[in-house]
């Protein structure tokens, strides 16, 4: 999966382009099963120059299918 980030005026932009199947499908669940919470935003740099950063989105307790909710 690709990701890239925007910075806006008022807000950031992450875009997610996917690469194989697996990332479409993942897409897919996310639009389906997310939630607004956002449970944590975590970006790190490392003594070896490496940087790495995360963002916890909030899931549904009902979704088990792999196309979502109809």
């Amino acid at each position: 999966m690709k990701a890239e980030i925007e910075e806006l005026e008022v807000c950031f932009s992450i875009k997610l382009e996917p690469e194989d199947m697996d990332d479409q499908i993942k897409l897919v669940r996310l639009g389906f099963n997310h939630t607004k919470e956002i449970r944590s935003v975590y970006v790190g740099a490392y003594k070896d120059l490496s940087m790495g950063g995360a963002i916890v989105l909030g899931k549904r307790k009902d979704s088990t299918s792999i196309i979502g909710r109809k």
